[in-house]
Order: C-alpha cells, then structure tokens, then sequence
C-alpha cells in the first residue's frame, strides 16, 4: 500500500513539471499575453494650406518590424502604438476621407529601436508623419465589361490593403460597373467572381495601385470563353480607376474614429487546448489521490 502512494505522488509531482513545461514554451511561441519589444509610439498630422497642423484619426498604418508585419489605425490623436525591436518602418496605406498624401507620394517613416530604449524618449515628442487634408474623395470606378463592351451584371470587385485592415467588396450593376468612394491609399483592385460559365484566369485579375487625387489607371483581364460560345469570341474584364471630385469635406470637420480596434491579442486555439488538458489531468490526478486516500482510511477503522 505504501509503494502505490510513493507512486501516485511521483506522478502528480512529474505531470506538475510537465505542465510547467508547456506553460513556458506556449509562452515562448508567441501565445503569452506580455508584449514583445519596446514601446513606440508614431504620430500621423495633416498640414492644411493655410498651415495648420492637426491630428489624423483613423489613418490606417502598416508597420514592419522584425516580428512581422502589420495594420494598426491611428487614434483621435493621430496616434499608434506598438512594440518593436530592431528596425521598423512605417507607412500610411489608407487615409480617410478628406486627407491625401503630400506630393502624391507615400511617406515611409524608418529607425531603429535598440533594447531598452523607448520612442520617443521620456520628454520628446513622438516621431510624425505628415499629410496634407483635402477637400476631394476620390472615387473609385470599376467597369467589367466582355470583348464586345457589353457589362458583366454581378461580378465581384474587391479593394483592400495589404493586411486588410481595409477590405471592401461591390458587385457590379446592371451596366457592368461598382462605383465606391476611397481616401487615399494603397490598394489592391482585384475582380474575385464573375458569373456562371466564366473563369479568372490566375495572376490577371488584380492590380496594385497608389491612390491619390489625381491618380487614373486601366488594365484588362482576360478570361476564357465559356464552352457555350464560340472560341473566336473572349471575354475581357476591364479595370479603370477615375478620381473625380464628389462632395467636397470641410477641412475642420473632426474625423470619426473608426470602430475597428486598434489591436487584438491572439492567444491561438491550439494553446488553449492543450492548458484545458493538463489542468484536467492534474484535477483528475489530484481527485483519484484523494479518493484513494480516503479508502486507505476507512480500511483502517
């Protein structure tokens, strides 16, 4: 009797250890709650003609570090914040209405960031990007049209960025077009369904554009006839970007935060299950212990 409890008490010590185990290397892998990096902070403004600098809220943010890439949005005071280590650069790849880029060209934002050192320092103010704001939105036009310049009613146009912090879809009207309004960004236009009896032919149905004021762009996707009509006859998906003006926005008018949030931790579903199945073991473990301790008791008496 006393050799079956030595053994269930090395076994409960071993599935203890073992639990600590894959606790540090869930941890380890990126499951852990604790952020990886040091703090930084960027600042996004927009300059007016008049001069006036003022924050942009909800400015949507690519940051590269050595941990990755991702897509923050900017707060009400034009802020984002993350943790980073090594070299970083971000850009701004969707602004929202009413702000453009300076010069039409996209700023990019590079440092360093050294172990144990902050951005920005205790006293400083946070490194900025500028923008300029606008009284235009531009608007994005899609025409799908086959070889005879007919439009192709239902087909779907998506716009987004890279990480898809910015992810719109519309389907084609009656003449073949999807019309949307866009800040200005860098996008991705990509035809992702089409009707019954067509198909996209792979890497021809996308294009990558920077979208500014005066921006305008056109490229064709081919895509094979149906079987149902003759193979003289191709089906063509036409792209074109135009960016004339609609209501204008005025330049004082605050711009919303977006609902999006700004970060979201990911604990990974793989993790959870397998902390779920060593707490059940220890439980069960610590139960048949006792269970057996108190049959050895009422044997006694």
């Amino acid at each position: 009797m006393k050799l079956i409890k030595i053994i269930i008490f090395i076994v409960i010590v071993l599935l203890i250890i073992v639990a600590v185990i894959m606790i540090q290397a869930i941890d380890e892998h990126g499951l852990s709650l604790h952020a990886a990096g040091e703090s930084v902070t960027i600042r996004i403004v927009a300059k007016s003609p008049s001069g006036e600098v003022k924050p942009v809220a909800g400015a949507l943010c690519q940051v590269k570090t050595s941990m990755g890439q991702q897509e923050l949005w900017s707060n009400e005071k034009g802020l984002i914040q993350f943790a980073a280590l090594g070299e970083v650069a971000v850009t701004p790849v969707a602004l929202p209405p009413g702000y453009k880029y300076l010069d039409d060209t996209q700023p990019i934002l590079q440092f360093a960031v050294e172990d144990g050192m902050s951005i920005p320092l205790e006293g400083e103010e946070p490194p900025v990007i500028t923008v300029a704001t606008s009284i235009r939105v531009n608007t994005l036009t899609v025409d799908v049209v086959d070889a005879e310049g007919r439009g192709v009613i239902a087909a779907s146009v998506d716009v987004y960025t890279a990480q898809k912090g910015v992810h719109e879809r519309i389907k084609t009207d009656e003449n073949g077009r999807a019309v949307m309004s866009l800040g200005a960004g860098f996008y991705r236009i990509a035809v992702t369904e089409v009707p019954e009896g067509c198909e996209i032919v792979s890497g021809k149905d996308f294009l990558d554009i920077l979208l500014s004021q005066d921006i305008s762009e056109t490229f064709t996707v081919v895509i094979p006839t149906p079987e149902t009509t003759p193979v003289t006859t191709e089906q063509q998906v036409e792209v074109s970007v135009s960016t004339e003006p609609s209501e204008a926005i005025q330049e004082e008018t605050t711009v919303p935060e977006p609902t999006k949030p700004e970060k979201e931790v990911k604990t990974g579903g793989s993790g959870a299950l397998v902390f779920i199945s060593i707490i059940s073991l220890l439980t069960f473990a610590g139960v048949a212990y006792l269970v057996f301790v108190q049959i050895n008791i009422r044997r006694r008496y």
